[in-house]
């Protein structure tokens, strides 16, 4: 159970970084590339 718990909130938070990352490379790195 707790380990469960522990891998959800990893997934949340990687999956909130990815996404952020994402952003952030649409927003200023395409615009640095072309």
């Amino acid at each position: 159970m707790r380990r469960s718990s522990s891998m959800n909130k990893f997934r949340l938070w990687r999956s909130l970084v990815i996404g952020w990352i994402i952003s952030a490379t649409h927003s200023s790195g395409l615009t640095m590339t072309f």
